[in-house]
């Protein structure tokens, strides 16, 4: 009984120690911010421009925990992408990315500033509100940053289910809502 009820402390008092914290990136303030920071902070970006190239994934799970995949393009170079991933409260990375295509680098990155990581919880909030005037509304934990190239600027994408209807949020990289449109 002793060591089921340290277990049980252990899962519920300090997050499951298999994934690591219990604290949300959607729910808890600061923690994605917190998070982007650390990857920031890493000796080959200090003092650098950082750029991000295309689009940015960031995911939670019980079971997994909270998940980022992002691609930095290498500070002094114009065409040599690295990929970094953010799971089990560590970064890794990098790891090279092979570009394909004829497009202009400079058209499909933007600076790592240009998204506002502390907006997550208020913009899952805004969603987990609409969630609950939907018949068994859920928020999906995953928002992606989409680069839209024509602008230079970024839109995050939230998903909300229910069992008769889907919306779908979309915020600037800033965190303010621009749309909620029934999909």
């Amino acid at each position: 009984l002793f060591i089921m009820t340290l277990v049980a402390v252990v899962f519920v008092g300090c997050g499951n120690p298999l994934t690591g914290s219990s604290k949300s990136v959607f729910t808890d303030p600061g923690v994605a911010a917190k998070i982007m920071a650390e990857l920031k902070d890493r000796s080959e970006f200090k003092g650098k421009d950082i750029k991000v190239f295309q689009n940015v994934v960031i995911m939670e799970s019980p079971d997994t925990g909270i998940f980022i995949d992002i691609n930095i393009l290498k500070p002094g170079t114009t065409d040599q992408v690295d990929n970094y991933k953010y799971r089990g409260n560590s970064w890794t990375g990098p790891t090279p990315v092979q570009i394909t295509g004829k497009g202009n680098m400079a058209d499909n990155v933007a600076p790592f500033d240009a998204i506002d990581y502390s907006k997550l919880p208020d913009m899952y909030k805004i969603c987990d509100e609409k969630a609950k005037t939907i018949e068994k509304g859920t928020v999906k934990r995953s928002l992606v940053y989409i680069l839209r190239i024509n602008s230079g600027t970024y839109e995050g994408i939230i998903s909300i289910k229910g069992a008769r209807e889907e919306h779908t949020a979309t915020f600037d990289g800033k965190g303010n809502l621009k749309s909620m449109k029934k999909d």
